[in-house]
This record gives C-alpha cells, sequence and structure tokens, in this order.
C-alpha cells in the first residue's frame, strides 16, 4: 500500500514538472507596462528638449539679425 502511495505521488510530482516546464513565465508571455511608460516617458522628453533647443537658437539667430 504504501509502495503504491509512493508511486503515485512521484507520478504527480512528474506531471507536475512537465506541466511547469512545458508553460513559459508569465513575464514572458506578457511583458510589464511598468517597462513601457518610462521608456516612451523619457523618449518624449528628449524630443521636446531637442525641438525646444532648435527653437531658441532659431528665435536667437533671427533677433540677432533683425
Amino acid at each position: 500500500m504504501k509502495q503504491l502511495k509512493d508511486v503515485s505521488q512521484r507520478e504527480e510530482m512528474q506531471e507536475e514538472n512537465e506541466w511547469e516546464e512545458a508553460i513559459p513565465p508569465r513575464s514572458v508571455l506578457h511583458s510589464s507596462e511598468k517597462e513601457k511608460y518610462p521608456r516612451i516617458f523619457y523618449f518624449i522628453l528628449t524630443f521636446l528638449f531637442l525641438v525646444l533647443t532648435i527653437a531658441l537658437i532659431a528665435w536667437g539667430y533671427h533677433l540677432h539679425e533683425g
């Protein structure tokens, strides 16, 4: 009887291990949205900084010439 329980427990553990190995982690399937937002934020921030810098330089040249 004890051997039968041991065998069934081993089979259950093997099935669980096979099941865990077959499915990739959730982080791989569904990447976190938290990773996207800072990247977009910094891209927009850098873009706005460059546009503002170029606009101020152009405005300075325009005022200096006129």
